[in-house]
């Protein structure tokens, strides 16, 4: 629930004690509320409890995303959407509630709405593009690039803005011959709960499965084991000190890319970085303090890697939706859409 659009926005901003709350979550949002309260020097209670406060006003949330063991499983892909004039808050919002859209945002450039949609096959992308998102009377034009590889992603980033050794972000995911099997049950029954709220209990998992607590607990440790799930926290970007979101499209020789990749997501400025198809091959996110911060950022680029080629470089207006979660206009959660790339009605033709 967001808090009231009328409560002053101080009233809404991370005290160094939340700060410390999202900090240790992030390194394991299941972590018990005992353990929690012992890294914190407080009582299970009170984190319990000062944790209840900032989920319920929306400033930060627990989620759970496809994750690097799903490669060549599930496909991500990234799509751009070119939206009719006045029609983006009525096409975002739309896009916002398919469960297989993982992140909706409201971009500066022509193509002025960007998805990041998870299936699990291509005929299913398709059916979603032109049954759904195309079909929209808003939509004027779309666009997809698939991810071939992606080097980091948002669960990686903490608010403490450290960030992790170079060969940790780029060490190539391999599913586990053992677990590929499965991969798909963990998609199907365990991701849809823990995609609202990574903290669900063994129970609730368990009744959604149709097994015992003790299988859910198995089944969701050889998922985590596997890389299969990730699970975050998430914070609400306008209360940090990086309130600007901005993308850039880039171009680099693909004999270079991995390097070039690698190079870029030991940046504490990146959240994504992931290679695509078409004429720009790699997609880097970015959370800033300011927009001004985009020029030193992109010089900097450019200098540290002079084979690439700054293609695009957009800023986010609006964020509709992020891993799952919607957001109002100020990144408060306004409720979670389960995120089931298996979903079938979603992609049903009109």
């Amino acid at each position: 629930m967001q808090q009231s659009s009328h409560e002053p926005v101080a009233s809404r901003q991370l005290t160094p004690a939340d700060l410390a709350l999202v900090q240790v979550l992030q390194t394991d949002p299941r972590m018990s509320w005992a353990r929690v309260g012992a890294l914190l020097d407080i009582d299970a209670v009170t984190a319990m409890r000062r944790w209840r406060r900032l989920e319920t006003t929306g400033r930060a949330w627990t989620a759970a995303t496809p994750g690097y063991g799903c490669a060549g499983l599930l496909h991500l892909t990234f799509i751009e959407v070119e939206v009719a004039a006045g029609r983006l808050d009525d096409v975002a919002g739309f896009c916002a509630r398919l469960p297989h859209v993982l992140t909706a945002e409201g971009m500066s450039g022509r193509q002025n709405l960007l998805l990041t949609v998870v299936t699990p096959d291509l005929p299913t992308l398709h059916d979603l593009l032109e049954g759904r998102i195309a079909a929209h009377p808003g939509a004027t034009a779309v666009r997809a690039h698939h991810a071939t590889r992606v080097f980091t992603e948002g669960s990686r980033w903490t608010v403490c803005r450290t960030a992790p050794a170079r060969d940790a972000r780029c060490r190539p995911a391999a599913l586990p011959p053992e677990a590929r099997g499965c991969a798909g049950d963990a998609i199907r029954t365990l991701l849809p709960l823990l995609s609202t709220d990574a903290r669900t209990d063994a129970a609730a998992l368990a009744r959604e499965a149709g097994v015992s607590p003790a299988t859910a607990r198995r089944r969701l440790a050889q998922a985590l084991g596997a890389r299969e799930i990730t699970l975050r926290c998430d914070v609400a970007r306008s209360l940090t000190d990086w309130p600007v979101s901005a993308k850039i499209w880039a171009r680099i020789p693909p004999d270079r890319l991995t390097e070039a990749a690698c190079r870029l997501s030991a940046l504490a400025e990146v959240r994504l970085c992931a290679a695509v198809t078409g004429r720009q091959n790699l997609l880097v996110t970015l959370w800033l303090r300011s927009v001004e911060e985009l020029l030193g950022l992109t010089e900097q680029i450019a200098k540290t890697l002079p084979r690439i080629q700054l293609a695009n470089v957009e800023v986010a207006l609006r964020q509709y939706k992020r891993a799952g979660r919607l957001v109002g206009p100020h990144d408060l959660s306004l409720g979670a859409v389960p995120i089931d790339p298996c979903d079938e009605l979603a992609t049903r033709r009109w």
